[in-house]
């Protein structure tokens, strides 16, 4: 695990587990209690949010509000990331290198308000989109859906005055894992594009 926070869970007033800050966590109860974050049956305090799971919840908040398709965009981000694609390896330097993510180009109406989500923002969705990022921010690198190389995608939605990126060019798209529903016409993933 990669800097896991510690805490136990304890249900809440209404029944909902919750996180409270402890010392010490087997790797055990780690994976479990990380698990049940990912499951949705664990509650992710946003006190456990640091500002590296905020960015990469702003990244894929941004680009789609569909869960499945939050975890493959944060994987990707995640591979960029542990990579050093671009000379970047943070979040908030990831999503902030120009012209990679289009709601955080300079241009981009929308830019203030999603760098300025916080981790008790009510948006829509938000919620869900945290999870998703704590979980593939601290999961085992086993868990990643398709190979480190891969840290492009695109979506023929999003593409204004033509189909495809230009660095697309030429390459095929990856098939996502079976147990992800993507439309090809919404999403499509690269690898291995320098």
């Amino acid at each position: 695990m990669v800097g896991f926070p510690l805490y136990w869970y304890a249900a809440s007033w209404e029944g909902t587990p919750t996180a409270r800050p402890t010392g010490t966590l087997s790797q055990l109860e780690e994976e479990v209690v990380l698990e049940g974050i990912y499951q949705g049956v664990v509650a992710l305090d946003p006190r456990m949010v640091d500002s590296e799971t905020l960015w990469l919840a702003r990244v894929i908040y941004s680009e789609t509000k569909r869960a499945s398709e939050q975890e493959l965009v944060a994987w990707v981000v995640r591979n960029r990331v542990e990579t050093g694609y671009r000379g970047e390896r943070t979040y908030v330097g990831t999503a902030l290198d120009p012209l990679q993510f289009s709601a955080f180009n300079r241009s981009n109406q929308r830019r203030s308000y999603y760098a300025g989500l916080t981790a008790f923002a009510g948006a829509p969705g938000w919620q869900e989109a945290l999870r998703i990022a704590y979980y593939v921010r601290h999961a085992p690198s086993e868990r990643r859906p398709f190979s480190i190389t891969t840290r492009h995608f695109y979506s023929e939605q999003s593409m204004k005055g033509r189909l495809h990126p230009e660095w697309s060019e030429g390459r095929r798209p990856i098939a996502p894992p079976a147990d992800f529903e993507i439309e090809p016409r919404r999403f499509r993933f690269f690898d291995d594009i320098a």
